[in-house]
């Protein structure tokens, strides 16, 4: 007798979020960015935090904190500008007044959120749950930049295609080490 399986789609295999995004709030005032980084490698963020100095003491993450990130953790990564990454994270730019003399500026910068990728989903920590791009585009993206006056829109800034490190105490090992305290997989 032989055992059928099903096949499972490698877009619904991507869904790992972090369990500790509450406590990484309150103890390092974590937001988007490293939110969104922990999300795409699949870690904790209480595990990679450290890979990010900036928190607690500044409140964003630029573009170079996460290649910095990327480069310190120690995987593999590829910036596609003005692209979503197939995988990875991507840095959307709020566009309004404040780009049309500054898009790369600091004023800019203030304007900004990070979102983590896979294929066809992405994590958006205002969300927090993986949704298809089409339904972030269309609802939550809209959504978000009411937070902006003056918004008209958004664009990718910086996609980062991100190939996570071989790791042998992934937040995988983790769970079963300690009985389902790792990240939730819901899809």
């Amino acid at each position: 007798m032989s055992l059928l399986l099903p096949s499972i789609s490698p877009e619904l295999t991507t869904g790992y979020i972090p369990w500790d995004i509450l406590l990484a709030q309150e103890c390092f005032s974590a937001n988007c960015g490293p939110i969104s980084f922990a999300t795409a490698v699949r870690e904790e963020i209480t595990d990679v935090i450290r890979h990010f100095p900036n928190f607690p003491a500044r409140s964003h993450t630029t573009f170079r904190d996460m290649c910095r990130a990327c480069r310190d953790y120690g995987c593999t990564f590829e910036v596609v500008p003005r692209t979503l990454p197939t995988s990875g994270v991507a840095l959307v730019q709020w566009l309004g007044p404040w780009i049309e003399k500054d898009f790369r500026g600091r004023k800019s910068l203030q304007h900004t959120h990070w979102i983590a990728v896979a294929g066809d989903w992405c994590f958006d920590l205002n969300h927090t749950d993986w949704t298809r791009v089409s339904f972030w585009e269309n609802s939550i993206a809209v959504e978000l930049m009411n937070d902006h006056c003056g918004a008209f829109g958004w664009q990718v800034k910086y996609g980062i295609e991100i190939q996570a490190k071989d790791n042998s105490c992934s937040s995988g090992m983790r769970r079963s080490i300690f009985g389902g305290l790792g990240g939730r997989e819901d899809f």
